[in-house]
């Protein structure tokens, strides 16, 4: 873990090391107690519908998945390859330089037709607060970002603001 695969000759295999990568990425982004217990618990939970004899169990579908990227997989790609391009303190770029793309995303992404569509807001005083739809703002990017930034860290330069 820390590094992406080394790709063949092949593009494709390149955008499958990348695939592979935003994947463990999202699946990483939980901590790994998060991730034990709930393995844990889903086998009790089945064990205990087994012996109260219960065909179908509440457990929501887990796939397929739509042809479409909602979840903002092909912006998480495009941070992994820009992780790879040299940086301007260390020799491959930060993640801080990367969450540009999300934000640039996203920007566009509320501009857009689909996305300045939106009505759905909650209002207290003077403030709002929107839904979006955006992809980049789904629970899967959530978890890839905060998965990225376990295996890669964050330089801190002391001269420079308080990072967010």
């Amino acid at each position: 873990m820390g590094t992406i695969p080394q790709p063949g000759h092949c593009e494709d295999d390149f955008l499958m090391c990348l695939i592979c990568r935003a994947i463990l990425d999202a699946f990483w982004g939980r901590e790994t107690n998060t991730v034990l217990a709930n393995h844990r618990n889903l086998d009790q939970m089945i064990n205990i519908w087994s012996t109260l004899m219960l065909r179908s169990p509440m457990l929501p579908p887990i796939g397929p998945f739509p042809t479409t990227d909602v979840f903002g997989v092909t912006v998480a790609l495009t941070v992994l390859a820009k992780s790879l391009e040299p940086g301007h303190y260390k020799d491959k770029s930060q993640l801080e330089m990367m969450r540009k793309f999300r934000a640039t995303f996203s920007n566009l992404y509320h501009i857009s037709p689909e996305g300045a569509n939106l009505r759905v807001a909650l209002a207290l005083n003077t403030s709002k607060t929107y839904l979006s739809s955006c992809p980049t703002h789904s629970l899967w990017f959530k978890c890839f970002s905060k998965g990225c930034l376990l295996w890669m860290g964050q330089v801190v330069k002391q001269h420079l603001a308080i990072s967010i």
